[in-house]
């Protein structure tokens, strides 16, 4: 059985199966910045501690991602309409993230400890417990990102390719996200996570000479936090990046996502 479905009611990944969904088109009159400027940056700015506040043109108007680099502490939001249309009140906008930017100063000496839903832990060992079984058979795994619910139904999308050029890459990346948030309202979901998986290449820097690594990613991220994992792919065939293979017990890496193509703005 394929591990993608188009139907059920969104809890068989508990089998290892997830629910491929659709998402909606967005309206070009609800946009309130040209296509041409999605992606783009409008500032980014270091707080207490090692926060950092980046600000970025989407197209609902600016979406704002602070984050900690030490503890991955997130905290999300979207301001709808143009700079125009904020004209003096951008200040009081930005003022939510002052309290949040105090909680996280001491983390550069001691992170906040975040504990992982159960719920969240339940879905990420179906995730490695069925990617096992579709390496020993050679199948790879592609990236997707999965929004899971409190109340337990996850709901997959397949991560689009992104054009070669890097402008057009920053904008096809905002359009999937918009469309995801669009998805998240339309469904009206009450979201605990957000998780992009899929195989990748990485480089252990730890090594003094890092070779590249074929390993599966794993990054969440909830409305106050992020974490991220890769755990390596050794391949059954010597020198083979392809056919079965087996997922080593051992992470290759554990820490903070800091920004996540696929899945930041999602709780904004």
């Amino acid at each position: 059985m394929s591990r993608y479905i188009r139907h059920g009611n969104g809890r068989e990944w508990r089998r290892g199966v997830y629910r491929i969904e659709a998402l909606p088109k967005l309206d070009a009159m609800e946009w309130k910045n040209p296509r041409r400027r999605w992606g783009s940056s409008f500032g980014s700015y270091t707080g207490e501690g090692d926060t950092t506040l980046d600000l970025t043109h989407v197209p609902e108007g600016l979406a704002a991602l602070a984050s900690c680099r030490y503890c991955g502490g997130r905290h999300e939001a979207i301001f709808p309409g143009t700079l125009v249309d904020m004209g003096n009140e951008f200040p009081r906008l930005l003022a939510p993230f002052d309290p949040w930017r105090n909680q996280h100063a001491h983390c550069g000496q001691e992170p906040i400890r975040w504990r992982t839903p159960g719920l969240l832990e339940e879905f990420l060992s179906a995730f490695i417990a069925s990617s096992r079984l579709d390496l020993a058979r050679g199948v790879f795994i592609d990236s997707c990102v999965h929004l899971l619910a409190t109340d337990a139904r996850a709901y997959s999308f397949f991560s689009p390719a992104l054009p070669a050029s890097d402008e057009d890459a920053l904008v096809a990346t905002e359009e999937f996200r918009a469309s995801v948030r669009a998805f998240i309202r339309e469904r009206k979901l009450d979201l605990l996570a957000a998780v992009v998986t899929g195989e990748s290449w990485v480089h252990d820097l730890r090594q003094d000479s890092p070779v590249r690594q074929e390993g599966l990613s794993i990054a969440y991220v909830t409305a106050d936090y992020g974490k991220a994992s890769v755990y390596p792919i050794r391949r059954h065939a010597a020198g083979a990046t392809t056919g079965p293979g087996e997922l080593l017990p051992e992470a290759l890496f554990r820490g903070v996502p800091g920004s996540t193509r696929w899945l930041d703005t999602l709780f904004a």
